[in-house]
């Protein structure tokens, strides 16, 4: 697969298509209470009624008791990635999506385990405790409220604990990460999300990510990437981000690439390693990989982001190093680089490795601002511009 852009836009083809459609059945009893309505959601109490919720994919659900799924050695998501025909860039089939609400109340489900192969089949893609959702801008819909423990993962692209591809008019708020947490495969890893076209809010994690093979790419502790989507007050509380293949572009301590991302904002990264020891790498940011917009109007903001602690590790070919921001990036469609406007961040930690274009904020910037920001980042144990290359 061609190394840019286009692999984001590849991945999350389905945010054009909308709408589910719940399977037969009441639910009446598969649930422990309610009716599975917003005002009176099914209540959920055990392992096999959060695994029925797959049967009923618009409604409403909330958890009443901590979950357990290690008597569930591989997890089939729920709402998975269903492709309508045989070519490799298919829309998913709609009504295999969740796209109702789900409301974790505070509660736990831990010890999620999924082992799937490193190949391109739909079984690989869009992995998590669900797989592929989606909203409407009339029925929108969201996962909130939630702590996951101990989840291990192993797909191909968009692998996650949470979720592997969430659509826009969907919402993934106040989730927690925590425990003893590993995310494997190529691209699209997150902490939490895989990748995203929607809102991610509020959220934390603790994780370790291992960018497997060549060309791996969007990866971070929170989410992989996201495309015209927004990260907004997210932590990444520590960590790791390994990658040892070449051609390795977009990781990042919070999100690997926010592709036309609308906002990062009061976002966070602490004590997160970033590890690409290959040939011929790029992007690779304290908070993100890359991110902007291509039109100068509308450029992604970051603004009141915090690095700290990074510890960056890259081999001397890797170029756009940043201590926020590694760099801006062309499109699939456009030639032009990405734009982007920081403002009121600061960094501070370690860059080893590189030789062109690192940064102290941002390695490289093309028609972007930083603004009332500043960094105690070091490289190679001496000073850096805050903009390794700015045009």
């Amino acid at each position: 697969m061609k190394r840019t852009v286009s692999t984001i836009a590849i991945i999350m083809v389905c945010i054009a298509f909308w709408g589910c459609q719940s399977n037969e059945g009441n639910g009446v009893s598969d649930f422990a209470g309610g009716s599975g309505t917003q005002n009176d959601p099914w209540q959920i109490v055990s392992a096999e009624q959060l695994d029925s919720v797959r049967n009923y994919l618009n409604r409403h659900f909330v958890l009443i008791a901590d979950i357990d799924l290690s008597n569930y050695a591989n997890w089939e998501p729920i709402g998975v990635y269903e492709p309508m025909d045989a070519t490799p860039e298919s829309p998913p089939n709609p009504q295999k999506a969740f796209s109702g609400t789900f409301d974790g109340n505070n509660h736990t489900i831990s010890n999620i385990s999924i082992n799937r192969p490193m190949e391109m089949t739909p079984t690989s893609m869009m992995l998590g405790l669900f797989g592929c959702v989606l909203g409407t801008p009339g029925s929108p819909g969201h996962i909130s409220n939630l702590k996951i423990r101990n989840a291990d993962m192993t797909g191909l692209y968009m692998v996650a604990s949470l979720v592997g591809l969430q659509g826009p008019n969907f919402m993934v708020e106040n989730i927690a990460l925590q425990g003893t947490n590993t995310i494997r495969g190529s691209k699209g890893l997150g902490g939490i999300v895989g990748n995203s076209a929607g809102v991610v809010k509020r959220c934390t994690a603790v994780a370790t990510i291992e960018v497997l093979g060549d060309g791996g790419a969007c990866a971070g502790i929170i989410a992989g990437g996201l495309e015209g989507g927004s990260l907004i007050e997210c932590t990444a509380e520590g960590g790791s981000i390994t990658a040892t293949g070449n051609a390795i572009w977009a990781l990042g301590g919070v999100s690997g690439a926010p592709f036309e991302a609308v906002e990062i904002t009061n976002c966070k990264s602490q004590n997160v390693t970033i590890t690409a020891s290959g040939n011929n790498n790029e992007n690779i940011g304290g908070l993100v990989g890359f991110t902007g917009t291509y039109n100068g109007a509308a450029k992604t903001t970051v603004t009141d982001c915090t690095v700290v602690n990074a510890a960056i590790n890259v081999s001397r070919t890797t170029t756009r190093v940043g201590g926020l921001i590694g760099g801006s990036r062309a499109s699939s469609t456009d030639p032009a680089l990405s734009s982007f406007a920081v403002n009121n961040c600061s960094t501070a930690g370690t860059i080893t490795g590189g030789t062109t274009s690192v940064g102290s904020i941002v390695g490289y910037a093309y028609h972007s601002t930083v603004e009332s920001s500043t960094s105690t980042i070091t490289w190679n144990g001496g000073t850096l511009k805050q903009i390794g290359h700015n045009e």
